[in-house]
Protein backbone atom coordinates (compact mmCIF):
# COMPACT_ATOMS: atom_id res chain seq x y z
CA UNK A 1 0.00 0.00 0.00
CA UNK A 2 1.50 3.24 -0.87
CA UNK A 3 1.37 6.04 1.78
CA UNK A 4 0.10 8.89 0.36
CA UNK A 5 1.18 11.65 3.07
CA UNK A 6 4.60 10.53 2.88
CA UNK A 7 4.15 11.42 -0.74
CA UNK A 8 3.01 14.33 -0.46
CA UNK A 9 5.19 15.60 2.23
CA UNK A 10 8.28 14.73 -0.07
CA UNK A 11 6.72 16.62 -3.01
CA UNK A 12 5.85 19.89 -0.38
CA UNK A 13 9.40 19.30 0.27
CA UNK A 14 11.19 19.45 -3.33
CA UNK A 15 8.84 22.43 -3.79
CA UNK A 16 9.91 24.80 -1.00
CA UNK A 17 13.84 23.90 -1.89
CA UNK A 18 13.26 24.59 -5.54
CA UNK A 19 13.19 28.42 -4.85
CA UNK A 20 15.91 28.11 -2.25
CA UNK A 21 18.07 26.61 -5.35
CA UNK A 22 16.96 29.25 -7.62
CA UNK A 23 18.12 31.94 -4.81
CA UNK A 24 20.98 30.81 -4.14
CA UNK A 25 22.10 30.48 -7.96
CA UNK A 26 21.40 34.42 -7.87
CA UNK A 27 23.23 35.13 -5.10
CA UNK A 28 26.25 33.25 -6.62
CA UNK A 29 26.13 35.39 -9.69
CA UNK A 30 25.80 38.10 -7.93
CA UNK A 31 28.35 37.12 -5.78
CA UNK A 32 30.90 37.08 -9.03
CA UNK A 33 29.89 40.53 -10.57
CA UNK A 34 31.02 41.45 -7.16
CA UNK A 35 34.16 39.81 -7.13
CA UNK A 36 34.58 40.48 -10.54
CA UNK A 37 33.93 44.27 -10.16
CA UNK A 38 36.44 44.43 -7.06
CA UNK A 39 38.90 42.92 -9.60
CA UNK A 40 38.36 45.13 -12.03
CA UNK A 41 38.98 47.74 -9.71
CA UNK A 42 42.28 46.37 -7.97
CA UNK A 43 43.59 45.66 -11.49
CA UNK A 44 42.50 49.26 -12.84
CA UNK A 45 44.48 50.85 -9.28
CA UNK A 46 47.27 48.59 -10.24
CA UNK A 47 47.80 49.70 -13.62
CA UNK A 48 47.90 53.16 -12.54
CA UNK A 49 51.01 52.82 -10.72
CA UNK A 50 52.32 51.18 -13.79
CA UNK A 51 51.42 53.89 -15.96
CA UNK A 52 53.37 56.39 -13.00
CA UNK A 53 56.55 53.95 -13.07
CA UNK A 54 56.57 54.07 -17.13
CA UNK A 55 56.14 58.27 -16.85
CA UNK A 56 59.11 58.17 -14.12
CA UNK A 57 61.02 56.26 -16.82
CA UNK A 58 60.11 58.41 -19.53
CA UNK A 59 60.80 61.45 -17.92
CA UNK A 60 64.73 60.07 -17.38
CA UNK A 61 64.84 59.42 -21.06
CA UNK A 62 64.15 63.44 -21.10
CA UNK A 63 67.56 63.83 -19.41
CA UNK A 64 69.51 61.32 -20.76
CA UNK A 65 72.66 62.17 -19.02
CA UNK A 66 71.82 62.39 -15.27
CA UNK A 67 70.52 59.23 -14.35
CA UNK A 68 72.39 56.05 -14.66
CA UNK A 69 71.76 52.48 -16.06
CA UNK A 70 71.35 51.64 -12.80
CA UNK A 71 68.07 54.14 -12.15
CA UNK A 72 66.62 52.85 -15.53
CA UNK A 73 66.85 49.18 -14.53
CA UNK A 74 65.47 50.03 -10.97
CA UNK A 75 62.49 51.17 -12.40
CA UNK A 76 62.29 48.50 -14.81
CA UNK A 77 62.69 45.94 -12.16
CA UNK A 78 59.84 48.18 -10.33
CA UNK A 79 57.53 47.61 -13.72
CA UNK A 80 57.92 44.05 -13.75
CA UNK A 81 57.02 43.16 -10.20
CA UNK A 82 53.93 45.50 -10.79
CA UNK A 83 52.88 43.71 -13.90
CA UNK A 84 53.32 39.90 -12.19
CA UNK A 85 51.26 41.44 -9.36
CA UNK A 86 48.31 41.97 -11.67
CA UNK A 87 48.20 38.50 -13.17
CA UNK A 88 46.81 36.13 -10.45
CA UNK A 89 43.60 38.92 -10.54
CA UNK A 90 43.72 39.04 -14.27
CA UNK A 91 43.35 34.80 -13.65
CA UNK A 92 40.72 34.77 -11.59
CA UNK A 93 38.85 37.63 -13.59
CA UNK A 94 38.53 35.49 -16.38
CA UNK A 95 37.68 32.26 -14.30
CA UNK A 96 34.68 34.43 -12.98
CA UNK A 97 33.64 35.73 -16.46
CA UNK A 98 31.79 32.36 -17.60
CA UNK A 99 29.43 33.18 -15.22
CA UNK A 100 28.56 36.43 -15.62
CA UNK A 101 27.20 38.58 -18.88
CA UNK A 102 27.97 38.99 -22.39
CA UNK A 103 29.43 42.48 -21.78
CA UNK A 104 31.35 41.65 -18.79
CA UNK A 105 32.57 38.63 -20.85
CA UNK A 106 33.60 40.84 -23.55
CA UNK A 107 35.46 43.41 -21.92
CA UNK A 108 37.70 40.50 -19.57
CA UNK A 109 38.23 38.85 -22.83
CA UNK A 110 39.71 42.18 -23.74
CA UNK A 111 41.28 42.93 -20.59
CA UNK A 112 42.92 39.85 -20.78
CA UNK A 113 44.75 40.55 -23.79
CA UNK A 114 45.23 43.90 -22.90
CA UNK A 115 47.38 42.48 -20.03
CA UNK A 116 49.62 39.78 -21.52
CA UNK A 117 50.26 42.63 -24.23
CA UNK A 118 51.21 44.65 -21.50
CA UNK A 119 53.74 42.30 -20.10
CA UNK A 120 54.70 41.47 -23.41
CA UNK A 121 56.24 45.46 -23.77
CA UNK A 122 57.54 45.35 -20.37
CA UNK A 123 59.69 42.40 -21.56
CA UNK A 124 60.60 43.96 -24.77
CA UNK A 125 61.70 47.15 -23.02
CA UNK A 126 63.67 44.96 -20.29
CA UNK A 127 65.07 43.42 -23.10
CA UNK A 128 66.00 45.96 -25.07
CA UNK A 129 67.69 47.42 -22.20
CA UNK A 130 70.03 44.61 -21.58
CA UNK A 131 71.24 44.72 -25.00
CA UNK A 132 71.61 48.22 -25.06
CA UNK A 133 75.58 49.41 -23.88
CA UNK A 134 75.30 52.57 -22.07
CA UNK A 135 72.24 54.45 -20.82
CA UNK A 136 68.94 52.70 -22.83
CA UNK A 137 67.54 56.55 -22.53
CA UNK A 138 69.99 57.34 -26.12
CA UNK A 139 68.58 54.06 -27.32
CA UNK A 140 65.40 55.28 -29.56
CA UNK A 141 63.65 51.89 -29.39
CA UNK A 142 63.55 51.85 -25.31
CA UNK A 143 62.42 54.91 -25.54
CA UNK A 144 59.24 53.64 -27.90
CA UNK A 145 58.90 51.11 -25.77
CA UNK A 146 58.41 52.80 -22.81
CA UNK A 147 55.85 55.31 -24.48
CA UNK A 148 53.89 51.75 -25.60
CA UNK A 149 54.04 50.76 -21.71
CA UNK A 150 52.47 54.03 -20.86
CA UNK A 151 49.93 54.05 -23.91
CA UNK A 152 48.95 50.44 -22.77
CA UNK A 153 48.95 50.98 -19.40
CA UNK A 154 46.70 53.85 -19.26
CA UNK A 155 44.52 52.11 -21.84
CA UNK A 156 43.57 49.07 -19.96
CA UNK A 157 43.55 51.72 -16.88
CA UNK A 158 40.73 53.40 -18.56
CA UNK A 159 38.50 50.27 -20.21
CA UNK A 160 38.48 48.36 -16.55
CA UNK A 161 37.69 51.25 -14.83
CA UNK A 162 34.83 51.88 -17.20
CA UNK A 163 33.64 48.38 -16.89
CA UNK A 164 33.62 48.35 -13.47
CA UNK A 165 31.48 51.35 -13.47
CA UNK A 166 29.06 49.91 -15.77
CA UNK A 167 29.04 46.29 -14.45
CA UNK A 168 28.02 48.19 -10.74
CA UNK A 169 25.50 49.91 -12.70
CA UNK A 170 24.26 47.28 -14.65
CA UNK A 171 23.81 45.26 -11.55
CA UNK A 172 22.03 47.73 -9.54
CA UNK A 173 19.54 48.27 -12.59
CA UNK A 174 18.50 44.07 -12.94
CA UNK A 175 18.12 44.20 -9.12
CA UNK A 176 15.82 47.04 -9.03
CA UNK A 177 13.87 45.54 -12.08
CA UNK A 178 15.27 48.18 -14.64
CA UNK A 179 16.14 45.68 -16.82
CA UNK A 180 15.83 42.06 -16.98
CA UNK A 181 18.61 39.84 -15.63
CA UNK A 182 20.12 37.89 -18.65
CA UNK A 183 19.04 34.56 -19.42
CA UNK A 184 20.73 31.66 -18.27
Amino acid sequence: MINLNATRVSLLAILALAPASLLSAANAKEASLKESIALMQDIAGATMGIRETAARIESFNRTPMQLSRMSHSYQLNELREQVNAIAPAVNRLEELSASLGAPEQQTIARAGIAARALAAEVNATILKQNEVDGNPSLNVDYCRLIKAVYSKASALNKSLDAAADYSKARGRAEQNGIIPAPAE
